[in-house]
Formats: C-alpha cells, sequence, structure tokens
C-alpha cells in the first residue's frame, strides 16, 4: 500500500512538472527593430557665389550645411562678375547658379539651355537718394550708381523713371558691390545708388537722415524675380535627386529663418562673422520685407511678369515664354511633399 501511495505521488508530481512546462511563457514586447539610415548621398554640387556673400546668401549656406550631413560634396565657386556666370553654367562648371534674371533670360534667348526651378530671395535693394533728392527728375545730369545695366535693378529704375520722370538723363556709374556704392553715397560722389538692403540699414545709422528711399523696389514691383535658382536643362534630368534634395534644404532653410528671427540673427553671425547687434538688425529689416518665400517664390506668374519687363526694355526677344526659361515641376514636387504654406 505504501508502494502504491509512493507511486502516485511521483505520478502526480511528474503530471504537474509536465503541466508548469506546457504552460505558455509571459507575453514580452516585441524587440525593438533596428533603424535604417536613409542612404547616404554622393558627389559634388558646384554652385556659384555672385561677389561676396551677404544676408540675402544665409538660407542657401544653411542649405549647403544640410547637402553635406547628407553625404555630398558642396564647392561654391566664385565670381567676381555675375555676367559671367551664365556661360559657366551652361558649360558645366557650376551646377546652380545664382545669376539673375535678366542675364539667366537673355542668355536662354541666345540659345543657352537653363531653367530656373525657384527664387532664391525677393527683392534685397532699395534705390537710394540725397535727402534733398525727393523725384526722380532731380537725378536728370546728376551722378547715380549701379552694379551693371543688366542688373534686374536697373530695369526697374528705367521703369520708374519712365512712369514718373521721362527724358531724364542721369550720369551712370556702375560699382559693381554694394559696399563701394555706399562710400560712393557717403563721400559725396554719387546722389542717388542701388543699395543692398543690409548696406542701407547700416547707413542709416552711420549717417542718419542725411539719405532716403527714393524708389522702393519691393512696393512698387512686387512680383519682380530678381535671383533665381537656376540650373542646366540636361544636368537637371539626370540629377533630379540633387534638384529635389538642395531645393528642400533650401525652402526648409528659409522656412527656419522667417519663423525665429533669432535663427537668421544667428547665422549672420555665423557666417558673415558679423557681431550680433549689428546682425539683429539686419535679420529683423530683411525679414520686414519678406525677403524669402515659404514657397520657392517662382511662379508662372512672376516669371511673366519679370520677362515683359525684359522685353519692354529690349533685352529679350518678344517671343520667349515661361516655358522657356522656368520648370516649375522640381519645385511643385518639393512642395507636395513638404506642403505648402
Amino acid at each position: 500500500m505504501k508502494t502504491q501511495t509512493r507511486l502516485l505521488i511521483s505520478l502526480a508530481l511528474l503530471l504537474t512538472t509536465v503541466a508548469a512546462c506546457a504552460r505558455p511563457a509571459p507575453a514580452t514586447e516585441p524587440a525593438p527593430q533596428p533603424t535604417v539610415a536613409a542612404p547616404a548621398r554622393s558627389g559634388t554640387i558646384r554652385f556659384s557665389q555672385a561677389g561676396t556673400a551677404n544676408v540675402r546668401d544665409i538660407p542657401s549656406l544653411m542649405a549647403y550645411d544640410v547637402l553635406r550631413q547628407m553625404g555630398y560634396t558642396v564647392e561654391v565657386v566664385p565670381f567676381a562678375k555675375t555676367a559671367l556666370i551664365p556661360a559657366a553654367l551652361d558649360k558645366g562648371d557650376v551646377d546652380f547658379s545664382d545669376a539673375n534674371f535678366t542675364l539667366i533670360s537673355t542668355a536662354v534667348a541666345q540659345g543657352a539651355h537653363l531653367q530656373m526651378v525657384a527664387n532664391k530671395q525677393g527683392m534685397s535693394f532699395a534705390f537710394v537718394a540725397a535727402a534733398n533728392v525727393t523725384d526722380c527728375r532731380q537725378l536728370d545730369q546728376q551722378p547715380v550708381s549701379f552694379s551693371n545695366l543688366q542688373s534686374v535693378g536697373y530695369m526697374l529704375f528705367l521703369r520708374h523713371v519712365a512712369a514718373n520722370c521721362p527724358g531724364i538723363k542721369p550720369e551712370l556709374v556702375l560699382i559693381p558691390e554694394s559696399p563701394n556704392r555706399v562710400a560712393g553715397l557717403a563721400g559725396g560722389q554719387l546722389v542717388a545708388a542701388y543699395l543692398d538692403l543690409q548696406e542701407w540699414v547700416d547707413l542709416q545709422k552711420q549717417q542718419p537722415g542725411k539719405f532716403h528711399v527714393l524708389v522702393d523696389y519691393a512696393a512698387e514691383f512686387p512680383d519682380t524675380i530678381i535671383l533665381p535658382v537656376t540650373v542646366r536643362r540636361d544636368w537637371a534630368k539626370e540629377n533630379v535627386t540633387i534638384v529635389h534634395d538642395y531645393l528642400r534644404a533650401l525652402l526648409e532653410a528659409q522656412r527656419a529663418v522667417i519663423a525665429d528671427p533669432q535663427l537668421l540673427a544667428d547665422n549672420i553671425v555665423k557666417y558673415l562673422s558679423i557681431e550680433p547687434a549689428r546682425a539683429r538688425d539686419w535679420a529683423d529689416a530683411y525679414l520686414k520685407i519678406h525677403m524669402w518665400s515659404p514657397n520657392g517664390g517662382l511662379t508662372e506668374q512672376n516669371v511673366r511678369y519679370t520677362l515683359s519687363m525684359l522685353i519692354d526694355g529690349q533685352l529679350v526677344p518678344a517671343g520667349i515664354k515661361p516655358e522657356d526659361v522656368a520648370d516649375l515641376s522640381y519645385l511643385n514636387t518639393v512642395l507636395d511633399e513638404i506642403g505648402r504654406q
């Protein structure tokens, strides 16, 4: 009997052990999947730089850093004369151009295979005159300065003159860099000049009340394209990813500085080596005039408007159309991805 009892106890223990082994294990969280890094980009992208970098270039400089972080090699190719940039772009010496609308459109009219894909910036210039010059008629036979006769600013000046003081003949003085034109104004050699906004901000502080804006380009000609982002047609078709990557980085940088004036000021200090107080003055001035568009600033409407100005000035043939100089498809693809604001 004892033997039978021991056998039953042993059997019960065995069954208990088997049951315990058969019980399902407690549920656990699934192991996290490894994060797959986005594939690094490769290749070299070459950007033209017209003259010395200034505030209008800050979002572009920020975008270049993003491209470097993605794996690209970024080269910035300086040009002392902006007029040389379209030919360099057409030959393949650079991949993205910041030459002005006039130069690009004229090059296309002459057979260059170029197309604008975004607008780098809005109007960043003002036509500034001595305080005693209150009407453009007073500029007749007086020294006024522009960077060159192909600049959009000069074309707009001619439009303003035609509408407000036809027949005047100012003495034109061509001075490539805006700081040099400031020196001409401050020294009395010029009565009026086409200035970058940052130089105008500084001039007001240095000589308050001595000068004023005679022609407010941003207010008078709001649909004008100044510096388009331009590429070679065939290169862009072969490098769609690069075009999209740059436009995305550029738009995100522009949106970031629009949303945060201090970020713009900090990057002015970083890239231009400007003291913080002066950088904040510049940042406030550029944001006040809506310098950058959160949506790339290139539309069929403003391309058509700016072309019409060049046609009126007989710089490009009358038959040239917006689709001859611009392709909005790259910008629209990026905007579809990141949304419009």
